[in-house]
């Protein structure tokens, strides 16, 4: 187990001495804020290449899921 920790930096280092929060950064953590880049509301604009019928089997699709 310390070999795979050691072999990946990263995940050690987070592992071994994980980031100290105050409760304010915590409450913050908890917002999903869409003012960040590439992280807006705003969808995606694929849905103009597709029919309506493509559209509608995508929809029946999502409600499987």
């Amino acid at each position: 187990m310390a070999g795979r920790l050691a072999g990946n930096g990263g995940l050690a280092w987070n592992l071994l001495n994980p980031p100290i929060l105050s409760d304010e950064q915590i409450e913050e953590r908890k917002i999903y804020n869409t003012f960040y880049y590439s992280q807006d509301n705003a969808g995606h604009e694929f849905t103009s290449v597709l029919t309506d019928r493509e559209r509608l089997a995508i929809l029946e699709y999502l409600k499987t899921l």
